[in-house]
């Protein structure tokens, strides 16, 4: 007969098999400290398996199986007795912990994430020690860590990226547990939670460059939220291009850019690229439109 021994956190599971005509009714488990031990019986099965649990991880335990069978010929002797070979083994957690379940709640004003998730040593896990928290700032980017937290009863966090200097909380993240640092076992990710951006980028209806520091620009309202790049042409009434600009902070101060002259009151016609930044990428959105410019009535006009 052949024993078998697979170790696990604080148990050690025993297979056996035999080779043996006759049939085997019932066997008996014995385990020592050693091998030189005094091997007690501990329990006894009908079949090809034993699981001992509650054992100390790391601490050697020896094991040995007497089966007990017997031929279907009442004339033969039994029971026939045979013992397998003498095993030792020692405890070890191979189990990681399961994972935390993960929340998500984003803040567009704010503009930041709060994330929150469970602790698994409260309801299915008993030796996780540490969290780490993976994120991506895309729906079709690899994920990658952020954060490590070695203390198990943090279970919040706040985060904010910047995307080409801009901020941003576009992106999904996910959170695995890790038992003892003897064993280092990383749970299996956690389900993943995401949260996309609200791009902000409104033009006014009007401006009046009259010097008067009171509206002297024409220049979106303010906050600017979640813009990449912009790709901006003011147009006059005869379609003449009279400003460009690929910052998102532009400030038109209502001057001609090549002739450097004043451009007159009236209606002004603008096309705007905008680049956002979203979760599953740079959404560019195409805005056209139009507003007055507005001169104080005793400013020479060109």
């Amino acid at each position: 007969m052949h024993l078998l021994t697979v170790p696990n956190d604080n148990q050690i599971e025993l297979f056996w098999s035999a080779d043996v005509p006759w049939v085997n009714d019932q066997y008996f488990i014995y385990r020592a400290d050693s091998l030189n031990g005094d091997f007690l019986l501990i329990d006894s099965s009908t079949n090809s398996y034993f699981l001992d649990s509650g054992l100390i991880n790391q601490k050697n335990y020896c094991y040995y199986v007497k089966s007990y069978g017997s031929y279907q010929d009442s004339t033969v002797f039994s029971p026939l007795i045979n013992c397998s070979q003498k095993v030792c083994d020692s405890p070890y957690d191979f189990t990681p912990p399961c994972p935390p379940q993960i929340e998500i709640l984003g803040d567009c004003n704010e503009e930041i994430n709060t994330l929150f998730w469970t602790n698994p040593n409260d309801s299915c896990s008993d030796d996780a020690v540490s969290y780490s928290l993976y994120f991506t700032p895309f729906l079709d980017s690899s994920f990658s860590l952020i954060s490590n937290f070695n203390d198990i009863n943090d279970t919040t966090f706040q985060h904010q990226y910047q995307y080409n200097n801009t901020n941003s909380i576009a992106g999904c993240y996910y959170i695995t547990a890790t038992d003892s640092a003897i064993y280092n076992n990383e749970s299996f990710p956690s389900d993943t939670v995401c949260f996309d951006n609200c791009p902000s980028y409104i033009f006014p209806n009007i401006f009046t460059p009259n010097q008067d520091n009171n509206n002297d620009f024409f220049q979106v309202i303010m906050p600017i939220k979640f813009i990449n790049t912009i790709n901006l042409n003011i147009y006059n009434r005869w379609g003449q291009i009279v400003f460009s600009s690929f910052n998102p902070e532009f400030k038109w101060d209502g001057i001609q850019q090549e002739t450097l002259l004043e451009c007159p009151s009236g209606t002004y016609y603008y096309q705007c690229q905008i680049n956002t930044i979203r979760i599953f990428g740079i959404e560019t959105l195409n805005v056209n439109g139009y507003f007055q410019l507005t001169r104080d009535i005793n400013t020479n006009n060109q």
